[in-house]
């Protein structure tokens, strides 16, 4: 299985990582507008609109050319998405976060795999251990250093409505 290694994030590729997350997160790409809400251990935070209507918040950093996003939709629902070449369609995946791990299936869109994760996924995200994905001989791994502020952030943003 190929191991993707991980390195430092940048803010700029983070708000390039959130531009794609308005697409997976249900807006208009061409009409969604981003507003930086802050940033917090890596992670950029980002309000998302499509025109005046409100749409969510999303954070998102990228390691070693790779980009991991959370997003929170308006209407309460989280999505994670991984930017990794993925097969199209629905895939078996396997996550790892600390010593948690489960077992489930997610969309892949040839260029990025997402899914809504659980409440306990979530908690274990928060615990700010490693998270490894893996998918049809693909295995890609990254600290969620500080993703325990940056979802705290993006709750923040969602309660305040982007404001």
């Amino acid at each position: 299985m190929p191991y993707l290694p991980v390195a430092k994030p940048s803010l700029p590729a983070a708000l390039l990582v959130l531009s794609t997350l308005a697409m997976v997160a249900g807006t208009d790409s061409d009409a969604t507008t981003q507003q930086l809400f802050g940033t917090v251990e890596g992670w950029g935070v980002v309000a998302l609109s499509d025109g005046d209507e409100f749409r969510g918040c999303g954070a998102g950093q990228e390691q070693n050319g790779r980009e991991v996003g959370i997003a929170l939709r308006a209407d309460g629902s989280w999505l994670l998405v991984f930017w990794i070449p993925t097969p199209q369609g629905e895939l078996p995946v396997q996550l790892t976060i600390g010593s948690r791990h489960w077992d489930f299936r997610a969309t892949g869109d040839g260029n990025r795999i997402s899914f809504a994760p659980s409440r306990r996924m979530l908690d274990a995200i928060r615990s700010g251990g490693a998270l490894t994905i893996s998918f049809e001989g693909t295995r890609f791994t990254a600290p969620m250093t500080g993703a325990s502020d940056a979802l705290a952030m993006v709750q923040d943003c969602v309660d305040h409505s982007g404001g």
